[in-house]
This record gives structure tokens, sequence and C-alpha cells, in this order.
């Protein structure tokens, strides 16, 4: 084949794959994940959905393109969203090889692609009977989307909301302090919502409506200001408010111990490096410490040495020190957080709840110890064989209620919201990133700890192995951060806040409250749909029993009273002469004017799923903005042939 051929070939190609609805979706999917990656790009989110919306608004009818549509944005969105994952390839070569470990974060990866893309189908696929024809669309998009992202939260032990539409926003904090009266999701909803305006106001510029074109996207830009400024005015109140309170400060050690070394060292050289930094950098004036998760890799109580180490520091500085650590008990061992009060005491732990799949346990255990090896594998890997914990536990001190979230624990927002109403008046998150190693993952999982912040109303303090160990408002500010994947401490004051916002008193029930509307217009357009199909059935019979007829009357033989059709029926004269008011219909805008304007049901069609009506003979050509070549059975086509 001659060179020419090959390119005009690959040319062909490119042109036909460009207008597959499948690719501009991932092409959404793909830069709405580079505003995840980089900080910097985060308004690229209000821009980045707008093939997809378009897509869905205009280009699709059919329940499974829709579907299909989402799921090449789902694997575009997530699987480039997770690529961090294959930093666990250099955790997993000692026991599989780094082919095996590069082919099971592969395999990870696809998985999660694909429940993520299957839960949020599933109330994507409401659009199809729930479209309106108006800017109403636009909204209802957003509020399915945001279902989707609730569906993927409300999966119990697999539940996986890293990576939602809100979190993209967090380094624009204004934005994101609507989340304090609704939650996260419904800053999720107007991104998707402003997308769909965009896309919108995009449609109606191909169809030179410049004036509705303006508006659609005059809105859009509304939207965003408004919820922008009212955020200002949020973040303003709450620095006044927490600048008049008694502050305590605090101190938080960084340790700094490798993942693949961590769990090789001995509990007391690790306990012996975290209490020198402690007591080398404390002050008299400091009231609370804080060590990061797994800072003693057994259980504390066990050990009494370790107690009295630990109890003999607090009672010689008068502080409070929270530390992560393990807890053994005849069931199995659990991943828990402790504090030692300045009298000594120990408190009750505080048990994870949220533990990661395939990381800290096996979900699924008796059918996936199936597969040749994993169970094994698995086991060799440190703490993979955990327990969930079922209890909220809010250590008491002399300044307020302290909740604790574990890591992982900070990607869901109901276990932060169970601890406000139960009386936390700090939230303190412990974790060990270092298994992410210099991934974008780091700057994602602290995204999802602002969002706590702003959507809690609490001051948040975060100590990490190996980073981020950082102070948060209760905006979402991070008013200090210390450096990564070194060790030292950071010392920052924080204000116990006992009041709860919205959110923290409702939770999500706005956002489910979305639904309503949605499926009441998805029950008008199935019903719509219903009746264009009766009425074409109708219409079909109607036109068989008619040819039917026509065919027996219709034969060789000459007819009773044939001679009697021969003749010029009476009047037929009259039919020939022009009728009164004949010019009037043939100039413009006579009746003949009204006669071109399209009935009820055309418009009814048209809204729909229609963007242009397509040239005749063009029906099932893919290339006819705002037809579907596969869509030809569609209501609105049905209504058109009827």
């Amino acid at each position: 084949m001659r060179s020419d051929n090959l390119f005009f070939s690959a040319g062909g190609r490119l042109r036909a794959l460009a207008l597959r609805p499948g690719f501009w979706a991932a092409v959404s999917g793909v830069l709405t994940a580079a505003a995840y990656r980089f900080e910097a790009l985060w308004w690229l989110c209000f821009f980045s959905l707008i093939p997809f919306c378009f897509m869905l608004l205009y280009r699709v009818r059919r329940t499974r393109r829709v579907t299909g549509i989402i799921f090449c944005y789902c694997f575009a969105y997530y699987g480039v969203t997770l690529l961090w994952l294959f930093e666990m390839v250099t955790v997993l070569a000692p026991v599989t090889g780094e082919v095996g470990a590069a082919l099971i974060m592969t395999g990870a990866i696809a998985v999660i692609c694909l429940i993520m893309a299957a839960v949020h189908s599933l109330p994507m696929l409401l659009f199809r009977r729930a479209r309106t024809g108006s800017a109403a669309d636009c909204f209802v998009l957003g509020a399915l989307y945001a279902a989707g992202e609730l569906l993927i939260g409300a999966m119990g032990d697999l539940a996986f909301p890293w990576a939602r539409l809100c979190n993209i926003t967090v380094p624009f904090l204004p934005f994101v302090q609507s989340s304090a009266l609704f939650g996260g999701t419904f800053v999720s909803f107007l991104i998707m919502a402003i997308n769909c305006l965009f896309a919108r106001a995009a449609a109606e510029l191909m169809r030179l409506e410049w004036k509705k074109s303006l508006w659609l996207a005059a809105a859009a830009v509304m939207i965003f200001a408004l919820n922008s400024a009212g955020g200002a005015i949020r973040m303003g109140i709450t620095d006044n408010k927490t600048a008049a309170l008694a502050k305590t400060e605090t101190l938080v050690v960084q340790g700094d111990f490798p993942s693949n070394e961590k769990w090789m060292a001995t509990s007391s050289d690790m306990l012996s490096v975290y209490l020198s930094l402690s007591q080398k950098n404390i002050k008299e004036s400091t009231r609370l410490v804080i060590w990061p998760e797994s800072a003693i890799t057994t259980d504390l109580t066990a050990y009494p040495s370790y107690t009295e180490k630990l109890r003999a520091f607090t009672k010689e500085n008068g502080v409070c020190l929270i530390t992560g650590a393990l807890k053994y008990t005849s069931d199995g061992q659990y991943n828990v957080a402790y504090m030692i009060s300045p009298d000594g005491s120990i408190s009750a732990p505080y048990a994870k709840q949220l533990l990661v799949p395939m990381g800290e346990y096996i979900p699924f255990r008796n059918i996936l110890c199936k597969i040749p090896g994993l169970c094994e594998i698995m086991a060799e890997t440190p703490g993979t064989e955990l327990l969930h914990g079922r209890e909220t536990v809010i250590f008491d001190t002399p300044w307020g209620g302290i909740n604790s979230i574990i890591c992982y624990e900070s990607i869901q927002p109901a276990l932060q919201r169970n601890a406000c109403m139960s009386g936390s008046a700090l939230t303190v998150m412990i974790t060990n990133d270092s298994w992410f190693g210099t991934s974008a993952a780091l700057r994602q999982h602290l995204s999802h700890v602002r969002l706590r912040a702003a959507e809690s109303g609490k001051y948040l303090v975060r100590a990490g192995n190996s980073g981020i160990t950082a102070f948060i408002s209760p905006c979402g500010r991070i008013e200090a951060e210390m450096d990564t994947y070194c060790r030292g401490t950071l010392e920052g004051s924080v204000a116990f806040l006992d009041g709860k916002t919205v959110y923290s008193a409702i939770g999500d029930i706005p956002m489910w409250l979305l639904l309503i509307p949605c499926i009441a217009l998805f029950v008008r357009g199935a019903i719509f749909g219903f009746r264009l199909r009766l009425r074409a059935a109708q219409g079909f019979i109607e036109g068989s029993i008619g040819d039917n007829i026509k065919h027996k009357n219709t034969g060789n033989k000459p007819r009773i009273g044939a001679k009697n059709n021969d003749k010029p029926r009476i009047g037929a004269k009259k039919a020939d002469k022009p009728r009164i008011g004949a010019r009037k219909t043939d100039e413009p805008g006579g009746r003949a004017k009204k006669a071109d304007k399209p009935g009820k049901m055309a418009k009814k069609a048209d809204e729909h799923g229609v963007l242009s009506e397509p040239e005749p003979g063009a029906s099932g050509s893919a290339e006819t903005p705002g037809t579907d070549g596969q869509d030809a059975g569609d209501d609105g086509e049905n209504a058109k042939n009827t």
C-alpha cells in the first residue's frame, strides 16, 4: 500500500473517530482528570465537561448509547486520575515481581473504572426520558450526575468517592463553601450544571441563535459568581469568629518512616524517635501533641513499658497525646487511635471504620481467595487482615471533644458528619501516605480533608507519617504546612468549635430530594413516548386496513358503477377554480405562513433530543448534527413519521 493511501486511510479513521460520541466523552474525562491532577488548572473543570454534556444533550437518544458514553467518560476520567496506583508497584514488587505488581495495579484500575461507570450509569439512564428540551435539562443532568456520586459513597465498605468533581475546585475555596449547606455533592452538581449550560449555549450558537446563546452563557457565569460571592462572605464571617476565640497550641510530629521499613523496624525504636522529637520541640504553651497513623506498630496496651513512657511524657508536659497504633483482640486486629490524657489515663481506642479494599482487608474473601495466589500475596503484605470498627469515639479534653479520622476515612463525608453530631469540636486526621511516593495522590488526598473542614466548619489537624502534615481552618484554608518526606515537627494553634453546619445536621437529604423532579420528568417522558408509539401503531393499523380495502376493490373485472365513476363529478369545475383567498395563502404572511409552523406534536418531538431536522434521506446518517444513525426507532422519529 502506498504511503499516500495510508495517510488518507488514517485521516479517514480519525474523522470517523471524531464523529463518535464516545470519543468526545473520553476527551472530557481526560481534561477533567488533568484539572484534578494539576491544582493550577482547577478552572478547567468548568469547561472540560462541555463535550460530554453536549453528547448527552443532543447526540444520544438510546439507552445503550447513553451507557456507552458514560463508560467512555468514566474510564478516561477515573483511569487517568488513578494512575498514581502504580506507585504501589514498588511495594508489591518484592512479593509478586515488578511485572506481576504492574498487572495487579492495571487490573485494579480497570475494576474501579468499571464499578464507577456502572454506578454512574444507573441514575443517568433516567435522562433519556427526563429531557424537556429546555434549559432545565442542564440542571436535570447535573442532579443525575450528583446522584451517581452519592451512590458511589453509599456502597458501604466498597465506597470509593475519591475523584468527585467538588474536589477539583478545592484550590478555589470560595466556590466550595456552599458545601457547608448541602455538602460537596452540591458543588459537583453546580459544576455539572455550569458545563451543561455552556454546552447548550454552544448548540444555540451552531443554530445562529446568538441571543439564546448569550443568555445561557450568562446564566452559567452568574451561577459561578453567586456561589463564589456567597462563599467569600462565609469565609470572612468564619475568620472573624475564629479570631476572637481562644486557641490551643498544638504540636504535630512527622516521623518519616518509609513504608518498606516501617513494619520492619521495632516499635520501641519508632517510639524513641517520636518521644525525642516531641520532647525536643515542645513548649510550655503546648497542650496537644499528635502523632501519625501507626506511629506504634503494635498493641499499645499490650506493652506496659510503652504505656509508662507515654504516661510519663504527658504528665511531665501537661499535654494530651493522640497517636496511631494497633489493637489486638481474639477476633483479630484493628487500626486504632488512642489518646493519653495529662493525668496519664488512656482513652478507649477509636477503631478505623472504613478500610482500604485489598489494602487493609480482602472484600468477598470467600470468592476472591479462589483466585490462585491472591490470598498468599495479600498475606505477605503487612496490615491486610484488619477488622472494621463500628463506633464513633469522641476523645474528651478540657477544651472540648476531639474526633479522629484515620487516613482513607477522610474521603467519606458521612464519618465526619457522625462525629460532629456526636459532639466533636476539633478533628484530628492521622495518616500514612508514604505508600503514594511523590505522586499526585498526596495533594488529592489532602483535598478531601480540606473539603471535610469546610463541610463541618471545624479546625482540622492532619498528621502524616511522611506528609502532608498541615493545619487547616474551618473554611478549608491551609494555615501551616510541612514539607513531605522529612523528619520534624509542625506547630500551630486551633480553636474548638461546638457549632454545627447545615450539612452536618441534615446531610445529603437535599441532594437526594433533587431526584424527585427528575423522576417526575422521567415519568412524564415515558407517558409521552407511550402515547407516540400508540398513535404510530394506530396509524399503521388504519393504513393497513385502507390498503387491504383498496386491494380488494381493484380487480380485473369492472366494478359496479364504474361508468358513473368515469364521469366528471358534480362540482368538478368548481374544484378546478381557485378558491377564495388563494392569493392570500400564496403571499407571505397569509395562511400559508401559519401552515408552515410545526404543530404541537412536532415541537414536543423536537424537544426530546432533536437539535436540528435532518436533510431528506439523511435520517440514518451519523454525520447529521443532532441525529443518531441508530435512533430511527426513537419516539421523536416515530412522531414525525406518523
